[in-house]
């Protein structure tokens, strides 16, 4: 709930990782596209010097981790202020505006939606399973929910986490946003960017699907235990691949030529599908 803060910890990793990305990215097209690259700085009148003032400020964005603990403090100032014992509000979307204004919120810790919580599932090869549990344990039980977009990003973050039990309950008060008691605004149109979120809660969450550190298509599945099984599609680098997987076994068949063989990584052993007959893969 608050507004105007300084050093927001999802802010400034985000602004970082995307500069970082930009100057890779600009220096792929130098090497690899020399023509591509003078024709758009020679219309932009871009200069190199500017490449180098995006690296230093890149360098400079501060990132508000504690170094020895792992604790992301999701901006400065966030733990000094008041706590609320929220267990009476959580549950209901906007119950905690019949005891306190806006004003009461702001300076308190108390979250409308995930925050760190998002940062550790969309960065989440720069975050440990253990900094990811610490900070859990800490934003957790400050955040409300009142979002409809928070459910799904908590449902995926436990399920990397590997407490599936938490990320299916999560995953179940996300999916009845426009059904359950709360948020009843469907007549007005469907919630549809939290239903993207309950699809990534699937697919990324209970699926495993990431993009590893080394950029390796990765699945590790996490199947609830109320489901035998989970099938869907991803097109992968050109490839358009079946996934099917059940409580030991990902099967992963190609529906379209293999643009390009690649690797998948499924709990740290790499397989490499350059075959339409596919991949099964023994997992557990």
């Amino acid at each position: 709930y608050s507004e105007h803060v300084d050093n927001n910890a999802f802010t400034n990793y985000m602004v970082k990782w995307q500069m970082n990305k930009t100057l890779r990215f600009s220096e792929w097209i130098m090497e690899h596209e020399t023509e591509v690259w003078t024709k758009v700085t020679s219309k932009l009148k871009f200069s190199m010097d500017e490449l180098d003032d995006w690296r230093e400020k890149a360098e400079k964005i501060y990132f508000p981790m504690d170094k020895d603990t792992g604790f992301i403090h999701q901006y400065e100032g966030f733990t000094d202020k008041k706590m609320i014992d929220l267990s009476r509000y959580r549950g209901k979307v906007g119950a905690i505006m019949e005891d306190y204004s806006w004003e009461d919120l702001v300076h308190s810790q108390v979250l409308k939606q995930a925050d760190v919580i998002m940062l550790l599932y969309l960065a989440g090869n720069d975050f440990s399973r253990e900094i990811k549990k610490i900070n859990w344990d800490y934003y957790e039980p400050k955040t409300l929910h009142d979002s409809s977009l928070s459910a799904s990003m908590h449902a995926i973050v436990a399920a990397d986490m590997d407490d599936v039990e938490t990320g299916y309950k999560y995953f179940g008060e996300s999916i009845r946003i426009d059904l359950g008691e709360n948020l009843q605004s469907c007549n007005e149109g469907l919630h549809a960017a939290s239903h993207g979120g309950n699809w990534q809660a699937v697919v990324n969450g209970f699926g495993g699907v990431r993009i590893a550190a080394d950029e390796t298509l990765r699945i590790n599945p996490r199947l609830p235990k109320e489901w035998n099984s989970l099938k869907y599609n991803l097109t992968w680098r050109g490839t358009l691949c079946r996934i099917d997987v059940n409580k030991t076994v990902l099967f992963l068949k190609p529906l379209s030529p293999i643009a390009e063989p690649f690797h998948v990584e499924v709990y740290g052993k790499k397989y490499f599908l350059d075959s339409s007959e596919g991949l099964k893969i023994t997992y557990r």
